[in-house]
């Protein structure tokens, strides 16, 4: 019998969650019951982005004049590698064989996880993931592998991009009319302390109404929207995008020829993943707020969309 197995050393948690810059640390073990002649026995630390997505499509046979087809599946995917860190213990894989005996023989590795990485996540077309792979070569016969999985956090300080800090205003201008009357207009104001917000902070967002027509707001609709964008690679280029409502709250809305100011206080589920666009290509998550006054009627919602960026450490406002 011939096994690996790896054991991470984990986190003052008792955890294997582990943040970029961390060093890894952990023990590769190999139980042999037999004399065995190896190449090599070594750890790896592979980190790496995948996506994948099966589509089918129609693909033309025959003539021209000929409009029959067949369905194809056509599979999609793209890849990112961000750490595949080798550690030999004995041997190489290009070198000659070693003659091992029966017993229980143990190594220690450690690697540093590079300050770059994004944090692990797995989603409905794709994964970041993070495995050390203890792998023990047998000569013209076979790799044989044990492996442990761990998850990667960032730790970002939103603080250290300045835009983030900065505070936002935007100013919506919506007028009405009808075959027998102008209206006047309706004006939304919405203004946010920051753009950079942290994993369980309330966000207050406040919404000034300014309403001089005859149509009455009746209620106003905060979200925290996700939007993921995958781009594949192979066969070709192309991408496909997830939006999601992660969070939403209904406020007060601002009756015709009235004004109404208000707060509207926005908790940021602490189970996000954090915005991730600097540090993955293949798999990007992105984060805005949607402030949408409800009309109805025939007549559209007025609504002011901004981009926010979600982190670890929230973003002390500038004012």
């Amino acid at each position: 019998m011939t096994v690996v197995n790896v054991y991470l050393e984990p986190n003052s948690s008792g955890t294997l969650v582990y943040y970029p810059g961390h060093i890894l640390r952990g023990t590769v073990e190999l139980l042999l019951d037999h004399v065995e002649d190896i190449q090599c026995f070594y750890v790896t630390v592979v980190g790496r982005a995948d996506v994948n997505w099966e589509e089918t499509k129609t693909k033309s046979v025959g003539t021209k004049d000929d409009k029959g087809g067949e369905f194809v599946t056509e599979n999609s995917w793209g890849r990112e590698d961000y750490l595949d860190a080798e550690t030999y213990f004995l041997g190489h894989k290009t070198g000659p064989t070693i003659t091992l005996q029966p017993g229980i023989h143990r190594y220690s590795f450690s690697c540093q996880l590079p300050h770059k990485l994004p944090s692990s996540l797995s989603t409905r077309l794709g994964s970041i993931s993070y495995t050390a792979i203890g792998s023990l070569g047998i000569p013209n016969h076979y790799i044989k592998d044990g492996h442990v999985p761990f998850e990667v956090v960032r730790y970002d300080d939103l603080n250290l991009c300045p835009e983030l800090r900065l505070p936002f205003k935007f100013e919506e201008v919506k007028s009405f009319r009808c075959i027998y009357c102008a209206s006047g207009s309706l004006v939304m104001t919405v203004t946010t302390p920051c753009t950079g917000f942290a994993l369980g902070q309330s966000v207050p967002i406040k919404i000034d109404y300014v309403n001089k027509s005859n149509v009455d707001v009746k209620q106003t609709r905060v979200s925290l929207k996700r939007l993921i964008v995958y781009t594949y690679r192979h066969p070709e280029r192309k991408t496909k995008m997830d939006s999601d409502i992660m969070l939403s709250i209904v406020s007060a809305g601002a009756k015709a020829k009235e004004s109404n100011y208000f707060e509207s206080i926005l908790e940021i589920p602490t189970t996000l993943i954090c915005s991730n666009e600097g540090y993955c290509k293949v798999i990007t998550i992105s984060y805005s707020i949607e402030i949408e006054g409800e009309i109805g009627g025939f007549h559209g919602n007025t609504k002011i969309c901004f981009p926010v960026t979600i982190g670890s450490v929230p973003a002390r406002a500038i004012y």
